[in-house]
């Protein structure tokens, strides 16, 4: 049964008419920690739809969850998460990736790949059983959640993906849609929740959300400076033209204060013309395989030097297959892995419980899938299209952190670091010179609290990755990890998180003006 205060709210219904804005909004659905739920979840938690068309038929799902363990709710960050693909969906991060609750105790207890860690142990008992569920599901709490100490937002974007919903307006083929649909969700979701526009809002995601975090971090920046709200007095050097529908939506309702992308997707070229030799000083392909790869990886530099994006893309795609089978890989994404991640579907299975939807207040004709074939087509034109250029007006303004796990063979240190370091920025010279310092933790039982006040650099504890950081930018690679760093290593990747929100939020222009650095 689920509660919006102490009136009962329909589950059928999706949005509601209001004078705020002009616009349609969406009615918040609010889970209770109530014992007769079908799904018992112990911390307050919203779940609908945003609308983001005038007759509510294009609708971004949302979830969002309280901090566990707040220290303080007035101006506690929120974390906005957003998952790659393009078309993978968001809910994945919640349920399999970095949220509090993860389904089925058998998934959730799958071995690392890279040999056994004392820092993989992330989840405590008890199990949260949901009712009448015909697989054998239980939800078991995540220790290394990113909600532990912030909020945690989920938003399924585009729309198509996940349990969003593509209507007359379809689903988007480039980065500019995507950023006016999720800026417009965004603007819908802090007017339903006035209380939280005053708390720092950080922008993450992983994968293909390289992508999307620089474009919609670099679209509010516009936003604010087209509509006269620039308080960060930042000149941008990159301009686009913003749709008038989002200009419509006024400036932003809440509090943008630092972006993190983990494993990215960011300069296509820069990156595809690295996979060759990931591959290779991986042990994965020989020296004739090398060889060919690096062949098909110059042609498809090639393609994006004319412009010919699907061909590019389609080109890329053949590329990454040829390497996985020379390899006989599960997946890129880590190298040591025999299967995909969650090569099973556990989350698709949950998530179409009837249930489990009627928990979340989603309609029941509506089907889950954790990565949409549609959503990604749609997108495929786009993919090969860069979005580095944003990058130094993002670090001109907020405080950005790019991390990567190390086992990724497909966007992981060795692709990432290229663009990383040939990005023209304000402080561009000194971050290349700055020490690559060990990243020691030392964690007591695996409580994640012990990780608090360790510092970079210091001599204490393993080494679980690696941090260089100037001014606004840091970077760090973590140890033992693949593209999913969260799900491979959650307890080092909720104090990497945790350690920079801390730093990130309240960092200023002052500060960077002044030649200031996080840590």
């Amino acid at each position: 049964m689920l509660q919006n205060g102490s009136a009962h709210v329909g589950l059928a219904s999706l949005v509601c008419i209001i004078l705020v804005l002009g616009i349609v909004q969406s009615d918040a659905v609010r889970f209770a920690s109530n014992p007769d739920q079908t799904v018992d979840l112990p911390n307050v938690t919203y779940s609908g739809y945003l609308p983001i068309s005038d007759d509510g038929k294009d609708a971004l799902f949302y979830a969002y969850y309280e901090a566990l363990e707040p220290a303080k709710t007035d101006d506690l960050p929120i974390l906005l998460w957003l998952e790659g693909g393009p078309g993978c969906a968001s809910m994945l991060g919640n349920y399999y990736i970095l949220g509090p609750y993860w389904p089925n105790r058998t998934l959730n207890l799958e071995p690392n790949p890279g040999g056994t860690s004392s820092l993989i142990v992330p989840f405590n008992d008890p199990c949260y059983k949901p009712l009448s569920l015909a697989w054998s599901f239980c939800l078991t709490h995540n220790a290394g959640t990113w909600n532990r100490k912030f909020g945690l937002l989920f938003i399924d974007q585009p729309l198509g993906t996940g349990f969003s919903i593509a209507g007359k307006r379809g689903i988007p083929t480039d980065e500019m849609e995507v950023a006016t649909d999720l800026y417009i969700g965004l603007q819908i979701f802090f007017a339903n929740f006035e209380q939280l526009q005053t708390r720092p809002l950080i922008i993450t995601g992983e994968s293909y959300a390289g992508k999307y975090v620089p474009s919609i971090g670099h679209f509010v920046l516009q936003i604010e400076e087209q509509l006269g709200q620039d308080r960060r007095r930042a000149l941008l050097s990159q301009r686009r033209l913003l749709p008038q529908r989002a200009l419509e939506m006024g400036p932003p309702l809440f509090d943008l204060a630092g972006l993190a992308v983990g494993n990215g997707l960011t300069d296509p070229r820069t990156q595809v013309l690295q996979h060759a030799d990931v591959a290779f000083f991986f042990g994965m392909i020989d020296m004739q395989q090398r060889i060919e790869a690096m062949t098909m990886q110059l042609h498809i530099s090639q393609l994006i030097a004319d412009e010919s994006w699907d061909e590019a893309h389609q080109h890329r795609e053949a590329l990454l297959e040829y390497i996985t089978q020379c390899s006989g890989a599960g997946t890129l994404l880590d190298y040591r892995r025999y299967r995909d991640y969650d090569a099973d579907k556990n989350v698709d299975r949950y998530l179409n419980q009837p249930e489990v939807k009627e928990a979340l207040g989603v309609p029941k004709h509506i089907v889950y899938e954790s990565c949409s074939d549609k959503v990604g087509d749609a997108l495929g034109p786009d993919v090969m299209k860069s979005v580095k250029h944003l990058i130094p007006d993002i670090l001109a303004a907020l405080p950005m952190l790019l991390y990567q796990g190390q086992a990724d063979a497909q966007d992981g240190p060795a692709s990432n670091e290229p663009w990383i370091y040939s990005l023209d920025w304000h402080g561009r010279s000194e971050f290349n010179a700055a020490p690559r310092a060990l990243w020691h933790l030392d964690y007591a039982d695996n409580d994640a609290s012990a990780a608090q006040g360790v510092t970079i650099g210091g001599h204490h504890g393993r080494v679980v990755g690696y941090w260089r950081e100037h001014s606004t930018l840091a970077h760090v690679v973590i140890r033992n990890a693949g593209h999913m760093v969260p799900h491979d290593q959650p307890l080092v990747a909720q104090a990497m998180i945790e350690q920079w929100v801390d730093k990130a939020v309240g960092f200023s222009i002052a500060d960077v003006n002044r030649g200031a650095s996080l840590f």
